[in-house]
């Protein structure tokens, strides 16, 4: 069935594109609405105002006597384009009308900006490991299944924020970086990624700066090309805030509306960071990334057992992922409020996922420990997705206080499944799930066989 490479990622694209769209939440969190209501307005309305819907997020800016979401753009952008095209989009004539059309916004988002680039994420990674042989493909493909889902990545697919566009424009940047000498196209990347979330700022910074120290004689040239990819989104960006705010410097969360964010007005929320914090980042139960993505902990060890310790201290990618969690272990909103582990550290952790797996080895891939790790993390998401990723910052420990009681209780919700179904058949939902990934894994493996029984 799957006999060639064309035939073979198409696949690996479609069934996890599925996968990744099963579980999508489609409440009216502030931070989804907030992304989702200028796509509404705009299509029905020809506006980016808000002023009608304002009341349903605290994610919001208030300047020139209107309301508008505070977010980065490009999320909003690519929600736009689909709910443009598939999406009878009008003037209510009620509230349950209104509702049900913001409904299939959050939920076309959440495949199309989240669902798709985890999807995406996969497939980048697979291709680089790989380096695009068929029967390599066949190797690494089940590792990836696992790498991925057992992630704190896959427990934002389908959620309708700008985590997972941030991270696969980051982890492509670094690629034409580091891959392909390609300096315009990482710039141009970096650039777009800023336009999801504003932190990877950080990050094109930083960069650049390394650009500069590594002193060759194509210095001048590798620093004009990446920054002429950056200008083009900068420059986009900077007309996105003049039009809303006035001034090309100046987001829109200089002009927030909610009283808990103001101090994002002054200082964007930003100061030294804490040394707690960043424990807490790390390693806690609350918020830590290696809890919540378990096979991180492998990988570094096995990494690092290599003895390749210095191409990893010289790489882009610990710039990219300290400064990232300086960055957030600075910021005073650092647990990402209502949310599901580590939010604002998915771009450095997808990075840090792809490094790490482009340069293992089969042996590892292998590892009973790898298939531990991930597989635990799979379990833990397949929980977390069933119940919901979205949940009060008030548990310390979310699994414990939260999460498994509110699964083993079968305590589901529709708005948490693409599919609709009566509750009757929402605990019969996270099997089907599990089906569905173990068939994939079985589908693989047998093309493997055939494959290697042609030979």
């Amino acid at each position: 069935m799957l006999h060639n490479k064309k035939t073979f990622i198409s696949f690996f694209f479609l069934l996890n594109l599925f996968l990744a769209s099963f579980f999508v939440s489609k409440d009216y969190y502030p931070n989804a609405t907030s992304r989702a209501l200028p796509v509404y307005t705009l299509i029905t309305e020809g506006t980016w105002e808000i002023d009608r819907y304002e009341k349903l997020t605290i994610d919001k800016s208030f300047v020139g006597g209107h309301f508008y979401t505070d977010k980065a753009p490009l999320s909003t952008i690519i929600t736009l384009i689909p709910s443009f095209l598939f999406l009878d989009l009008k003037k209510p004539s009620s509230d349950g009308e209104f509702y049900g059309q913001l409904d299939s916004v959050i939920t076309l988002g959440g495949i199309f900006s989240s669902s798709l680039m985890f999807t995406l994420l996969m497939i980048l990674t697979l291709l680089i490991v790989s380096r695009g042989e068929y029967s390599q493909m066949l190797d690494y493909a089940v590792p990836i299944l696992f790498l991925f889902y057992g992630s704190n990545l896959f427990a934002y697919s389908g959620v309708l924020w700008g985590h997972l566009l941030a991270a696969l424009l980051l982890t492509v940047s670094y690629y034409f970086l580091s891959f392909k000498n390609s300096y315009f196209l990482s710039g141009l990347f970096l650039g777009l990624g800023v336009c999801a979330e504003y932190p990877l700022g950080i990050v094109a910074l930083i960069w650049s700066i390394q650009l500069l120290m590594k002193r060759r004689q194509d210095t001048f040239k590798r620093v004009t090309l990446w920054g002429s990819g950056l200008l083009g989104p900068a420059a986009l960006l900077m007309c996105y805030h003049y039009i809303f705010t006035g001034h090309p410097f100046k987001p829109l969360y200089f002009y927030v509306a909610t009283d808990y964010f103001k101090r994002m007005s002054v200082d964007l929320g930003l100061s030294l960071p804490d040394l707690v914090v960043m424990y807490k980042l790390v390693f806690s139960q609350f918020r830590g990334a290696l809890f919540y993505t378990p096979v991180i902990i492998f990988l570094f060890f096995s990494y690092f057992i290599k003895g390749e310790r210095g191409r990893f201290k010289n790489s882009f990618v610990l710039t990219a992922c300290t400064s990232l969690l300086l960055l957030n272990a600075g910021y005073f909103v650092w647990d990402g409020g209502w949310c599901h582990g580590p939010r604002h550290l998915l771009p450095a952790l997808a990075l840090l996922m792809f490094f790490v797996a482009v340069n293992f080895d089969k042996f590892h891939f292998r590892h009973w420990g790898f298939y531990v790790l991930s597989g635990f993390g799979v379990i833990l998401n397949i929980m977390t997705k069933t119940v919901g990723t979205i949940y009060s910052s008030e548990y310390e420990f979310p699994y414990l206080d939260y999460i498994i009681p509110q699964f083993l209780y079968f305590e589901y919700s529709a708005n948490n499944f693409l599919i609709e179904m009566p509750e009757s058949f929402l605990v019969y939902l996270p099997f089907v799930w599990i089906v569905l990934f173990l068939g994939c894994i079985t589908v693989i493996i047998s093309a493997k066989r055939s494959y290697e029984s042609s030979l």
